[in-house]
């Protein structure tokens, strides 16, 4: 119960805001949908100002975006409030994650808000589009593969939150003192770009041990792979993109928990 009223609180502290920003993207979005289908008249000039802002507006909305995780994964952590948090009767895992999840959260609506437009309103025959879609993976994909596409979504979505919290993490040990925005920047893309060399070399080393042949079936865009090793070599994928997040965790976790200074 205690773990759920984390959630409770860290959800409702930013819920009109993230609200804000998806209307917004929804709002804009129309606005391009209206622009691109040539339904105007004498406002074609409005909405052609507004549509050529939209690409810019998107772009402050994503750093709104990312500045409220920051926030999110910062709060009541990192400052003088830290002693506060971790004198609650609740272990640090339960605090932890329950601020990895709602980031997730936030992430995950702004992306399915995105998605829906790009389904919706940019193609002819929406809802036709939007059944065909959904006719296509139940016919074409089963329960468990459409559960591994969710938890592999998933998966992509967490890591640069908990990378967020590593690099927040070792700005706090007391070790950096100056320019930590500066060094925080760069270490986070310094630790993703070494984590996707190495996730690139152990792909191409488990692709030349389990060899596979690549498809396209004629009712789906999605390639459908084929092979004795198909499973195998999709069980080694998934490990290989969900293992960083855990070693992002346990690394934030013992930082937090032994080194942290606030």
């Amino acid at each position: 119960m205690k773990f759920f009223k984390l959630l409770k609180y860290e959800f409702l502290e930013n819920i009109v805001s993230i609200a804000l920003i998806n209307i917004l993207l929804l709002g804009l979005f129309y606005i391009m949908t209206i622009y691109l289908n040539g339904d105007i008249d004498d406002l074609s000039w409005i909405f052609g100002f507004v549509f050529a802002l939209t690409p810019i507006t998107i772009f402050f909305l994503f750093i709104f975006l990312l500045n409220i995780i920051i926030k999110t994964l910062y709060a009541r952590l990192f400052n003088q409030e830290g002693y506060l948090t971790f004198s609650l009767p609740v272990s640090i895992d339960a605090i932890l994650v329950s601020k990895i999840l709602i980031s997730m959260l936030w992430v995950s609506i702004s992306a399915f808000v995105f998605c829906l437009w790009f389904v919706v309103g940019i193609i002819d025959n929406k809802f036709n589009v939007i059944y065909n879609f959904f006719h296509i993976i139940i016919e074409n994909y089963n329960l468990l593969d459409i559960v591994k596409f969710i938890m592999f979504g998933l998966c992509i979505i967490s890591k640069p939150i908990v990378l967020v919290l590593l690099v927040l993490s070792m700005l706090h040990i007391g070790k950096i003192t100056r320019f930590k925005q500066i060094i925080g920047i760069v270490l986070f893309f310094v630790i993703w770009l070494a984590e996707n060399f190495v996730s690139i070399c152990l792909f191409m080393l488990i692709n030349n041990i389990f060899p596979f042949d690549a498809s396209y079936s004629p009712l789906s865009p999605i390639s459908r792979m084929q092979g004795d090793n198909i499973a195998l070599f999709i069980t080694l994928h998934f490990i290989i993109s969900i293992l960083p997040t855990f070693v992002y965790y346990y690394l934030s976790r013992y930082l937090i928990k032994n080194k942290l200074e606030i």
